[in-house]
């Protein structure tokens, strides 16, 4: 279980995080800045949901590992899009901004077909656990 530690860190991690999103919506750059808000806002809720399920079900069960598995994937997605959204900001500049969208998504392209690959090669036992 968590210690005491753990619970401020945990506690102070995620009002950091929606005090981003906060900000941004009073100071109406929320729109802006969408795919960074919207990773924020989604690291909180799957923050919350983590704790949730870590305090209901324990660290080693099941649900824990899926509920964190694939919720720090769907992160992982969504901070992609956050990365290259700001890069294409700084790119805009230097009217690379089309450059670095066309690789994000020949980039994003290849890692799922990688990646779809390799599991449908597998065998059936690494589709039933992919996600440990």
């Amino acid at each position: 279980m968590l210690g005491p530690a753990d619970c401020v860190i945990w506690f102070l991690a995620t009002l950091f995080e929606a005090g981003v999103v906060v900000c941004s919506i009073r100071r109406k750059a929320f729109r802006r800045y969408f795919f960074l808000n919207l990773y924020m806002l989604l690291n909180v809720f799957a923050s919350v949901g983590q704790l949730r399920v870590l305090i209901f079900y324990g660290r080693s069960s099941l649900e824990y590992r899926y509920f964190y598995f694939y919720s720090e994937a769907v992160l992982v997605i969504v901070l992609y899009f956050a990365l290259i959204s700001l890069y294409s900001r700084v790119f805009q500049e230097l009217q690379a901004e089309r450059y670095v969208r066309l690789g994000a998504v020949l980039l994003l392209a290849g890692t799922a077909w990688f990646s779809y690959a390799v599991v449908n090669q597998s065998s059936a036992r690494m589709r039933t656990h992919f996600v440990f």
